[in-house]
């Protein structure tokens, strides 16, 4: 059986190869499968042992990982929604804009 460390370095290695359009379910089994390791870690592992120290870093890494690919699935679901509301209702709902500063070039 891998060692707690192998587990949450797959656990890394599985968030960073979602990509910019992460499956919501896979998301979801990969934030149940980091639940419990870490429960796992604060169960088994004495709170005065470096390595416990250790693994939870570990976690925090998967954690901001998993937080961002959670921001990815909103953004593409809220884009989606956006996209068939559009359809829906062509002319009630202007389409977005671009913001950036090189949109619109100064005069001058």
């Amino acid at each position: 059986m891998p060692s707690l460390e192998e587990q949450i370095q797959d656990t890394i290695d599985d968030l960073k190869r979602l990509g910019p359009t992460p499956d919501p379910e896979r998301v979801e089994q990969l934030r149940a499968r980091l639940d419990e390791l870490v429960t796992e870690v604060r169960r088994t592992v004495p709170t005065a042992d470096e390595r416990r120290y250790d693994l939870i870093l570990r976690s925090r890494q998967a954690k901001g990982l998993l937080v961002d690919a959670t921001e990815r699935v909103r953004h593409n679901l809220d884009t989606a929604q956006a996209a068939r509301q559009r359809e829906l209702h062509p002319g009630r709902i202007p389409p977005a804009r671009d913001v950036s500063p090189n949109a619109h070039p100064s005069h001058g």
